[in-house]
């Protein structure tokens, strides 16, 4: 949880480099010179290999370190120039727009393997199903020799450091929560699953045929307020009703009450108070209503309700 300057430095930085950091092109798909590279750090390992100036750069850009983790697998240049250009308008604004930094964050520091070093051999020897890393987990297919999205053939060579095992690879990994919108998000992810259970309204959305409204790219991002289903129940809120043609058109207000244009996650929303030096501010959700976000007793709280679970990050928002 970040409620200090160091997000804002972070952002600073975000918002002062631009694209010239894909400028780099025509590079061999060769292996750097490994000599005295186990006495080398990662940074010392990423510097010294032309093919990753771009990951080296955007790591720089989000103010974090390789160091972070034990073993690293590192895009090349080309990787990231192919993600772009496969994903042009959502994978700019991850990188240029301080409203999808949490987007950007996750994305980088999920090649950070923090739970111990391996080489490619020791990644597919049949022993392991996951590496850990600060966010989950990365899922090893040990039959089909994938991690998470990435195929073994993307995985080109180690690097042994000081610090661990440098994997540099032809290929991005994305999250795979990250590859779900977030209607898809509140029904088919294990780990927000894991802790509570949502599908009562993202069933709701679906009713009221919100799903492409809700799963659009907007400029900003878009958030999404989303009770448990336990609430639901405790609230005496009768689903059942709402989901018959009748209350269709309510249904649709129901939820569109809970929907707040741009990325409002806990960093962003604690940074912006502490500059403003405010505890809470007004924003309208998509029915227009009011919704104020308060920072009180060092708890975010959208219309005085503490958050269950923060910052679940979707494709979209």
């Amino acid at each position: 949880m970040v409620r200090d300057c160091k997000y804002l430095t972070s952002m600073w930085r975000f918002n002062t480099l631009s694209w010239d950091l894909f400028a780099v092109a025509g590079v061999a798909m060769l292996s750097p010179s490994t000599t005295d590279a186990a006495d080398t750090n990662f940074a010392g390992l990423i510097a010294n290999d032309p093919q990753l100036a771009t990951f080296a750069n955007l790591l720089d850009k989000l103010g974090s370190s390789p160091s972070e983790g034990m073993t690293v697998f590192a895009p090349t240049s080309d990787a990231f120039d192919t993600l772009r250009a496969n994903n042009d308008s959502l994978w700019d604004k991850y990188v240029s727009n301080p409203d999808f930094f949490l987007h950007f964050r996750e994305i980088m520091n999920w090649h950070l393997v923090t739970e111990g070093s391996f080489l490619i051999s020791e990644i597919f020897d049949g022993s392991r199903e996951v590496l850990e890393n600060s966010i989950y987990n990365i899922t090893i297919d040990q039959q089909f020799l994938k991690i998470d999205n990435v195929a073994n053939s993307s995985l080109l060579y180690n690097e042994t450091s000081s610090e661990g095992v440098l994997i540099v690879m032809d290929d991005v990994i994305i999250p795979p929560h990250m590859t779900l919108n977030l209607v898809e998000l509140l029904v088919n992810d294990d780990d927000l699953q894991a802790k509570f259970a949502f599908q009562t309204m993202a069933n709701l959305a679906l009713h009221a045929e919100l799903d492409d409204h809700i799963n659009a790219v907007y400029e900003n991002g878009l958030t999404f307020l989303v009770p448990p289903n336990a609430r639901f129940n405790r609230a005496n809120i009768d689903t059942k009703l709402l989901l018959t043609p009748e209350m269709k058109d309510y249904t649709k207000d129901f939820v569109l009450a809970h929907l707040v244009k741009d990325n409002w996650y806990e960093s962003k929303v604690f940074a912006y108070n502490e500059a403003n030096s405010q505890e809470q501010f007004l924003v309208f959700s998509e029915l227009g209503t009011h919704l104020w976000i308060t920072t009180t007793e060092n708890y975010l709280r959208f219309q005085s309700r503490k958050l269950v679970v923060t910052d679940q990050v979707a494709r979209n928002g």
